[in-house]
């Protein structure tokens, strides 16, 4: 890391913290934030790996999102699940050395940390009707949209198409394109 670049992110920082209040940015950062397996957000952590709403995570189970966030793939918790013990019961003692939970709190966190277990992938084959996939058909369009963004993605960076594929699952990219969709279903059906 170059002085120029640190340079560089502290003036953006202090711009941001002109336009944004502190909350409005953790909020935002929260919200694109990789968590793994091609997970962004906190809400979407929460319901891959605990199927529930983040607001009803418990401490120790927001502590085992949180401390993802530095590692994604070494603390993947259904890759590395002891690592990511490791790491949440890390999170967990800075947040009672911080006074941020008490010594109860504390306590519970560490027991449930102990044993933890995570929800994970759904299994579609769980179901009894093996042709049902929730009406999701694939659509040549989006197809078709995705391989040229890959490529598009490998040239404008230099990078391989896998790379590429990698960055448009993984960075939180919005793509927008004029298929409308009711219309499409509409002339397939």
């Amino acid at each position: 890391v170059s002085i120029t670049r640190k340079l560089r992110e502290i003036c953006k920082a202090l711009n941001l913290e002109k336009e944004y209040t502190k909350d409005q940015i953790l909020e935002a950062y929260l919200n694109v934030v990789n968590f793994g397996n091609n997970c962004q957000g906190v809400e979407a952590a929460a319901q891959l790996y605990f199927d529930k709403s983040i607001t009803d995570c418990s401490i120790a189970e927001c502590a085992a999102i949180a401390g993802i966030t530095q590692n994604p793939s070494l603390w993947n918790p259904l890759v590395y699940p002891e690592n990511n013990r490791n790491r949440r019961e890390v999170v967990i003692d800075a947040m009672h050395d911080q006074g941020k939970i008490t010594d109860k709190e504390y306590e519970e966190a560490m027991n449930e940390s102990a044993n933890m277990t995570f929800v994970g992938f759904q299994n579609a084959d769980d179901d009894d009707d093996e042709d049902d996939d929730n009406g999701y058909v694939q659509n040549w369009y989006i197809d078709e949209l995705y391989y040229d963004l890959q490529a598009d993605i490998a040239e404008l960076y230099g990078i391989s198409e896998d790379a590429a594929s990698d960055k448009l699952f993984t960075e939180g990219l919005k793509i927008y394109c004029a298929m409308d969709l009711d219309m499409q279903n509409y002339i397939e059906e």
